[in-house]
């Protein structure tokens, strides 16, 4: 209520007529003001009378009503009259002012100089108008105190007896008015409060919506209690948290909302934990809440700092509580606070009430929803739909914003096979987790619904789970399992936001849903088991009508692989024979989807390698879901780089068996982490089983091919085989004469390079060397049947000086040659000099021949050739590159492979695979880059030593074996002298000898420190010589002078004691290194 100026006068003043009473009319004067005073019960028109009676008395002055205000914490203003005043002071602090000096003495007060006494307030509006006269008289009645009546008079006027009188007979009628009106205001309060609570009771009950109802409550309890805001909170049982649920009044600034909300729900928790109405009048200075330090500063301004709070109880359990902000002070007296909690149990009640009426809305929707879902999940039997129609129809029923349905797999991991909403492109089907990961793997695991973060401290993750989970943005997971006869078949999960609170309801809902959906999966897969097995047997039966009437493996092949993948759904399938020589798996036949690089990579496994390796070598079935993580799996380097490419990892190899013998083995490849149970391995040992027959019937009938025509090439073969031995003992004759002279040549040549300086000369000199070298190369070629091989020391090899030699050597071959028949072609070295690397020269030389003849092969038409050099690191490169055909992809991956050639059945295809040993066995690496007529690019990259080699040279005789005494033996009178020449120009003694006999009589009559003898001579040989000596001069070392001593047998050599082999042509460098190291 606010302080009103009357401007006119009321009915009072006609009665006094403006002209004060003598003393006969007294007493009816007095009896017109009380009647007038108390002629009403509203408080403000008491007010409105006592003020304009007392201005009536006299026009000249002002007069208020101030009444008691305990919560303003002083005398608050509120009436006036008389001379217009503006700047009135509304709340006057106790202890301060005349007006409680009047309280305070409980009698009226006359201050005939105001601005004088002390307990005037300085500065007062009474002192700038003149009204310095003061007259208070005390408002009470029944012993209480209810306020002060002011009349301010003009200096030097004051009121008379009869005035005072009067003034005090106002003060005493206006006590009694006042407490008549306040009876009547609470009376009419009670009515309106009952009335208004009747009517909130009727507007509730009205009410069925939940979000509807707690609007209502809301906004019937701020009007029922004249409040500022009110707001409904709700408790949540399980977590014990309050959350509000509805609103009504004026908002707050973000800044404010905080602290109100922090102490509704502290002062609702003290209502709710003592079971009745909880009343604040200042939650800043209540000393059971805590706030921070900055709220009191923040909120000093804010008026409405009361709060009620009412707890809601239905039943004995409380379901929540109703708040009520109003001015700060307020307070509420015992009937206002019965009357809160009686509003607040109606509200409870229909809350309870709404609860059910939506419950049983629920469940009836929910039961419609499940019998309509079990219909449409019954319609179909095909797994796919049906998995489909439920990760679709669980969204709308949970009202959720992701769904994912996953199988448990044998090794307990949960696959999924349909997801939906957010997780569709998150969680496709074929997705994998391992067991007990996520909020669906601790479903499974505990056997019971599970609701939590997904991505939680306490939840189990895998890094891709994780990523993925990221990418859906779900945050809060319920997941079902799905049983079958107590057994799980498998999980349904649902997700949505972090905010999403799962009731006991939706937990029971999702539940049931998920029992329904696992028996429409377990049929399905039991009506998708009956049809596989149909096909199969179908399959089968057309396999066995097939065997009976086709002998082509390659048509029964084919038809296997084909019904096997599709009768598993696999990605590819693929059918091997086992080659009896190597134990290799070579396929005879490829379904589905086999991805890049099979032909190349995967059409021939090596025994024991892969999963039909293993299962051949094992005799037994082979499955594993991840082929490239499974360690009792051996892969090729082919092998892992094919799988890494292809589109699937989970392989299962059986193999054919015939007769308990291996002939091949079936393999069958799908997705990653498919684990292949019984049924299906017995599925592929049937179709194995087929192929093994179609197999064997084809090898028996391919033998009978065989042994006609072997009967019918036999005569051929003989004569074929006679031939060849005529020509392999030919050809052994006409290498031993070559080499002979090639030896003259080549020891003869080099000895005298160490005697001239002449350049001209000494090239020439080199030119005879290199001749005799490319002839003993020759040579070598036509005796060159086996291959046999010896270590070789190694030295310091000059590559470009090799390339420089190779490029001169066969020049005759690619310039002169070719240029007769009109081709032209280019061969230069590039680069260099190179720093000088370890090895074996010929051996060396060797290789960058092989490469330069398969190049002009590859240039029938003539092109280039370039050696170009280089240095990488630790490394010399040699890169060949040429301008021929090139090569295609599978030829590539099979040049360095033995035995391999384009070239025809006249070539052996050893060239490039022994270019490859001798490259290896120098620690180096040789590769080749090619496409079709593009041409191809060899490149050798040969390690530098950390050390520089040193040059071996020929070791010197020592002072001790100086004058060593050499016996050389060869019926070549042109050998034995170049020999000689050699030994004895650094230092020998040479003893010779024509032949065996008379060598070994020479050792009989003086002494010798090594034998040196020729094996081909007439009459005694080589190996004769030896033999003696071994048994005769036991300590005297022989050596063997030979034209292919690189493919005499090992074992025979060191049967005879051979130190060493000495093979034709030989160098000085060579003689002397090897006869130095013997002795």
């Amino acid at each position: 209520m606010t302080a009103r100026v009357l401007s006119a006068a009321p009915p009072f003043g006609r009665i006094v007529g403006g002209v004060m009473p003598n003393g006969a009319d007294r007493l009816r004067r007095i009896a017109e003001l009380a009647r007038s005073v108390s002629s009403t019960l509203d408080l403000e028109t008491v007010l409105d009378q006592v003020t304009a009676a007392v201005t009536a008395l006299r026009p000249d002055v002002a007069c208020s009503v101030r009444l008691i205000d305990p919560v303003a914490g002083g005398y608050r203003l509120a009436g006036a009259g008389g001379v217009p005043i503006a700047g009135r002071t509304q709340v006057i602090p106790f202890g301060r002012g005349l007006t409680h000096a009047v309280a305070e003495a409980g009698r009226p007060l006359l201050v005939e100089a105001y601005p004088g006494d002390p307990r005037a307030i300085e500065g007062h509006w009474s002192t700038g108008r003149g009204l310095t006269v003061y007259y208070g008289a005390p408002i009470g009645a029944a012993g209480e105190l209810l306020g002060v009546l002011s009349v301010n008079l003009p200096a030097g006027a004051p009121p008379t007896l009869e005035e005072r009188e009067m003034i005090e007979a106002l003060a005493g009628q206006a006590a009694v008015a006042m407490r008549n009106a306040r009876l009547f205001t609470q009376s009419e309060a009670r009515r309106r409060a009952a009335e208004s609570l009747a009517e909130v009771s009727r507007v509730l009950a009205q009410a069925l919506d939940p979000e509807v109802l707690a609007q209502r409550i809301v906004d019937g309890a701020r009007d029922l209690l004249q409040g500022h805001r009110a707001v409904l909170l709700r408790l949540d049982s399980d977590l014990g948290e309050l959350t509000a649920a509805a609103t009504s009044g004026e908002s707050r600034a973000a800044e404010m909302e905080a602290p109100f909300v922090s102490a509704a729900n502290d002062v609702a928790a003290r209502a709710i934990r003592e079971r009745r109405p909880a009343m604040v009048q200042d939650f800043l200075v209540e000393p059971q809440l805590a706030f921070p330090s900055e709220w009191p500063s923040q909120l000093e301004s804010v008026m409405d700092r009361a709060l009620l709070a009412m707890p809601l109880v239905v039943q004995d359990r409380v379901i929540g509580a109703v708040v009520v902000t109003d001015r700060t002070g307020r307070s509420l007296d015992n009937e206002e606070l019965a009357l809160a909690q009686a509003f607040a149990d109606h509200a409870a009640l229909a809350l309870e009430n709404a609860r059910l009426y939506s419950e049983a809305t629920r469940r009836r929707r929910e039961a419609e929803e499940l019998a309509r879902v079990a219909r449409l999940l019954t319609e179909s039997l095909d797994f796919a739909t049906a998995a489909g129609r439920i990760a679709e129809t669980v969204l709308p029923l949970l009202r959720v914003q992701a769904s994912v349905l996953r199988l448990r797999q044998a090794d307990g991991s949960l696959l999924a096979i349909a997801s939906a909403g957010r997780t569709r492109g998150a969680f496709e089907p074929g997705h994998r987790i391992p067991p007990g990961v996520g909020i669906a793997g601790r479903a499974v695991a505990e056997g019971q619904p599970v609701i939590g973060d997904p991505l939680g401290v306490s939840t189990v993750t895998t890094d891709d789970f994780r990523r993925r989970i990221q990418a859906s943005e779900i945050q809060k997971v319920l997941a079902v399992p799905l049983r079958v006869a107590e057994t799980i078949l498998g999980v349904l999960a649902v997700g949505d936001e972090a905010q999403r609170a799962f009731s006991a309801g939706e937990v029971a809902l999702l539940q049931a849903f998920g029992d329904q959906a696992a028996v429409a999966l377990n049929n399905a897969q039991l009506f998708e088991e009956a049809e596989r097995r149909r096909r199969a047997a179908e399959s089968l039966a057309e396999l066995g009508q097939l065997l009976t009437r086709s002998l082509d493996a390659a048509e029964v092949s084919q038809r296997i692989v084909d019904s096997v993948r599709t009768l598993l759904g696999a990605s590819g399938a693929a059918l091997y024979s086992l080659e009896p020589e190597t134990q290799n798996l070579v396929s005879l036949a490829f379904s589905g989807d086999i991805g890049p690089g099979f032909a190349e990579r995967a059409a021939v496994i090596p025994t024991g390698f892969g999963v039909a390796g293993r299962a051949v070598r094992e005799r037994r079935p082979v499955g594993t879901p991840d082929v490239l993580a499974d360690p009792g799996v051996a892969l090729t380097p082919e092998l892992r780089s094919y799988v890494e490419q292809a589109a699937f990892r989970a392989l299962l190899g059986v193999p054919l068996l015939v007769q308990g013998r291996v002939v091949g083995a079936l393999g069958i490849g799908t997705q990653a982490g498919h684990v292949f149970d019984a049924q299906e391995i017995r599925l592929v040992q049937a179709f194995a089983d087929q192929a093994a027959i179609a197999l064997e019937n084809s090898r028996l009938y391919g033998e009978l091919q065989a042994a006609l025509t072997k009967v019918e090439r036999s005569q051929q073969q003989i004569v074929q085989t006679e031939r060849l031995s005529a020509l392999r003992e030919m050809a052994g004759g006409v290498a031993h004469e070559f080499n002979n002279l090639l030896t003259i040549v080549l020891g003869r040549s080099e000895m005298l390079l160490r005697q001239v300086r002449d350049p001209e000369v000494v090239r020439g000199l080199e030119a005879i060397s290199r001749a005799a070298l490319r002839g003993a190369r020759t040579v070598r070629q036509t005796r060159e049947f086996t291959r046999t091989r010896h270590t070789r020391a190694f030295g310091v090899v000059d590559l470009e000086r090799i390339l420089h030699d190779v490029v001169e050597l066969t020049r005759p071959t690619w310039e002169t040659e070719a240029q007769s028949r009109g081709i032209s072609y280019q061969v230069r070295v590039e680069g260099g000099p190179l720093l000088p690397i370890s090895g074996v020269l010929e051996e060396l030389r060797e290789v960058f021949m092989n490469l330069l003849g398969n190049a002009l092969e590859a240039m029938p038409n003539g092109g280039s050739l370039i050696f170009r050099l280089d240095r990488q690191g630790d490394r010399v490169v040699v890169a060949a590159q040429d301008s021929g055909h090139g090569m295609s992809e599978r030829t590539r991956e099979r040049i360095f492979a033995p035995f391999f050639t384009t070239k025809g059945p006249q070539r052996t295809g050893l060239g490039l695979s022994v270019a490859w040993g001798i490259v290896n066995r120098h620690g180096g690496t040789i590769e080749v880059e090619t496409a079709p007529d593009r041409g191809s690019t060899f490149t050798v990259r040969l390690p530098v030593p950390q050390e520089a080699p040193s040059e071996q040279r020929p070791a010197e005789a020592s002072a001790a074996r100086r004058g060593a005494r050499v016996l050389v033996i060869d019926d070549e009178p042109d050998v034995r002298d170049v020999l000689k020449d050699i030994l004895a120009a650094d230092g020998y003694i040479v003893i010779e000898a024509s032949d065996g006999a008379e060598g070994l009589a020479r050792c009989e009559a003086e002494p010798v420190d090594l034998v040196l003898t020729d094996i081909f001579m007439f009459g005694m040989s080589g190996w004769d010589v030896a033999a003696a000596c071994r048994d005769r001069f036991p300590t005297v070392p022989v050596g063997l002078i030979a034209g292919w001593g690189d493919q005499l047998d090992a074992e025979q050599l060191a049967r005879h004691r051979i130190r060493f082999v000495l093979t034709k042509p030989f160098g000085v460098d060579n003689v002397l290194r090897t006869v130095a190291s013997a002795l």
